[in-house]
């Protein structure tokens, strides 16, 4: 699962890099969120964002939700591109309209798994703390 996050922030990595005007970035494409000229550019975001996704081998060690987020949140910036190229989010068959469909399809998948590993850890937190108080009134 991870590995698939990870592959699937490729394309909008691509896509965002292609629209950004990174030769009028005074800081070279390193965002600092404690300068006021990145916390003000009219990169915003999407510099941020692509700071933190420079190196894509630090992307194995990032915790698997903080991959998630950032699939989320290039789901966002792809479907903002889309619609205001006015394209057809269902019907069209474009590489970015069927990247984002297979992008929310993956995170979808994500939550499930999130989800239900999340309960089973909670449930087998539940029954250990149920043991630990049997053991304890058994002393």
């Amino acid at each position: 699962m991870r590995r698939r996050l990870i592959e699937a922030l490729t394309y909008p990595r691509l896509i965002v890099l292609e629209n950004m005007s990174l030769e009028r970035c005074p800081q070279s494409e390193g965002f600092d969120a404690s300068c006021d000229r990145c916390r003000n550019c009219d990169l915003g975001q999407e510099c941020h964002w692509m700071s933190c996704l420079n190196n894509f081998d630090d992307l194995a060690h990032k915790p698997i939700h903080t991959i998630h987020a950032s699939l989320l949140y290039s789901i966002s910036l792809i479907e903002a591109r889309n619609e205001q190229l006015q394209h057809d989010s269902i019907a069209c068959t474009c590489e970015s309209c069927s990247w984002s469909r297979d992008a929310r399809k993956l995170s979808r998948e994500f939550s499930r798994r999130f989800v239900w590993m999340f309960a089973t850890n909670e449930r087998a937190d539940k029954r250990s703390a149920t043991v630990s108080s049997i053991n304890k009134s058994v002393e």
